[in-house]
């Protein structure tokens, strides 16, 4: 065939073989770029923003086959690469806001729970529900309510009294407190998205302490409470048995040193003020007593008749005085009557002794010896009554009777 051969030849050749390579660069890049879109999707759909950052920056890089050449920039991926990252490092900002608001959370919950659980709220808004930082946020966020009311109960409690349910708030204190806890604990075992940033979402050591704190701090308060009720009963039953020493010494003076506030301090204040009543009361009773002994008493006279050294009108007016004072003593709830009451009866025997021996030293200063000694007798048997009636357990004072030294006068003057 005339001619030469049909071929292109050297310099097309050469040009066609660059074209192949750069179609084959092309295929190459193409699809690293998808593959790098691929990746960042996928990591950016399972919050994993820092990885999903990496991704969408190697692909905003593949679209761009020369940097000194923006002829074979590929303006569309590289856009799209571009917006794909602007929307993972917003991600990723959310994510280091959340961890943020975090950590000013678990700094505050101990003295601002309050505060705590509204930094919580703000981190809760925009993360997916159905995310394991959602769940753990939530929880966290519960933890910081409860502590919040559990506060506010254990100050409710420091600061009032309630006779009838004492240490009520401190205990469903305490019971919020325990729920913080298990609610703590539910969050750290949730499994934190691997690839989310920053540390998981939990309460940090001095965190738990200050929790552990509180429950400690809670069960001490219902303690308290529990004790100064328990001592206040026990001083009521104390002192409607008539024991005002025991009272006052074992149970209402002991509330006061356990009292925190006004209110409790009132309460225990008001029982100590009627346990003093009717101690000085009783002591009344018993100084009278001895003030009618010693008028009766005298161990340097021995004459016939008394008459010069006892003082039984005054005694008969100590006894009448003190006996009158136990007459309107009856214990609230008492079983007992007036005429029952062990000193009320008691003081009147003694009152009868002392009325018959009256009577024996007028009959002895008549010289009427029979009729005197018949009447002390019945002064000693009497006296005897007294003496055998036992004394109200934890009644101040001595027993109400004449004693041995004025029992033995009282035999003298038989025996005169």
């Amino acid at each position: 065939f005339y001619g030469e051969r049909i071929v292109l030849g050297g310099s097309v050749d050469g040009i066609l073989a660059e074209c192949v390579q750069h179609a084959t660069d092309e295929i190459e890049r193409r699809t690293a770029f998808e593959a790098a879109v691929e990746s960042g999707k996928e990591n950016r759909k399972g919050l994993r923003a820092e990885d999903a950052c990496a991704d969408f920056t190697r692909a905003r890089e593949t679209a761009r086959v020369s940097a000194e050449d923006p002829k074979h920039e590929d303006r569309a991926d590289f856009e799209e690469a571009q917006r794909l990252l602007d929307e993972a490092e917003l991600e990723l900002a959310r994510q280091r806001k959340v961890k943020g608001l975090h950590a000013d959370a678990v700094s505050t919950v101990a003295t601002e729970a309050d505060v705590a659980a509204k930094k919580y709220l703000e981190a809760l808004e925009g993360e997916p529900s159905w995310s394991a930082e959602h769940k753990a946020l939530d929880l966290l966020r519960q933890v910081c309510v409860q502590w919040h009311n559990a506060d506010v109960l254990m100050t409710a409690s420091r600061a009032e009294w309630s006779p009838d349910k004492p240490s009520e708030q401190a205990e469903q204190a305490k019971q919020l407190y325990e729920t913080c806890q298990r609610l703590a604990t539910e969050a750290k075992r949730v499994e934190p998205t691997v690839g989310y940033d920053g540390p998981p979402l939990v309460l940090d050591d001095e965190a738990n302490r200050a929790l552990w704190d509180r429950v400690t701090s809670a069960q001490k308060e219902i303690d308290r409470k529990r004790q100064i009720r328990c001592l206040l009963d026990e001083g009521m039953a104390h002192l409607q048995d008539r024991r005002a020493d025991q009272s006052l010494a074992d149970s209402f003076r002991v509330a006061k040193a356990k009292a925190l506030n006004a209110s409790e301090t009132e309460d225990v204040d008001s029982w100590i003020n009627a346990a003093e009543r009717e101690l000085g009361r009783q002591t009344s009773v018993k100084d009278q007593h001895a003030a009618a002994i010693a008028a009766m008493a005298d161990s340097s006279c021995r004459c016939a008749t008394r008459g010069c050294c006892s003082d039984t009108a005054s005694a008969i007016r100590c006894i009448t005085a003190a006996r009158s004072s136990e007459l309107w003593v009856v214990p609230e709830g008492s079983a007992k009557t007036t005429e029952m009451m062990d000193e009320y009866i008691a003081l009147g025997h003694l009152l009868e002794a002392c009325e018959l021996w009256a009577e024996g030293d007028a009959a002895m200063a008549s010289w009427d010896g029979q009729s005197a000694r018949g009447t002390y007798c019945q002064a000693q048997m009497a006296n005897e009554r007294a003496r055998a009636v036992e004394p109200t357990p934890g009644f101040h004072g001595k027993q109400v009777w004449f004693g041995l030294k004025l029992t033995r006068l009282l035999d003298e003057s038989v025996q005169h």
